[in-house]
């Protein structure tokens, strides 16, 4: 696993949650969810399928959607598809 590349996968996942959450970049960690960020409603969860699908050249199914809760669930969903991340 080349770590330089993880580190760019995590980067393009805050960064696609903070442009389409419209949160700061800064304010997203590991414990980022739809529970602690006000604009992660169903319109941002919608925006947040369509944005990750074209960031990292990928497809979810509809029964994958409702486990886009959280920033490690979404890691886990990426990782499923091929994508790295840090263990």
């Amino acid at each position: 696993m080349n770590m330089n590349e993880t580190q760019k996968n995590l980067d393009k996942l805050f960064d696609v949650l903070s442009e389409v959450l419209n949160v700061p970049k800064a304010s997203i960690d590991l414990n980022t969810s739809c529970a602690n960020v006000e604009s992660w409603d169903s319109l941002g969860t919608i925006g947040l399928i369509s944005s990750l699908e074209a960031a990292f050249s990928i497809s979810f199914k509809i029964e994958e959607i409702e486990y886009i809760v959280s920033t490690l669930a979404i890691i886990e969903l990426l990782k499923l598809k091929g994508v790295e991340f840090c263990s």
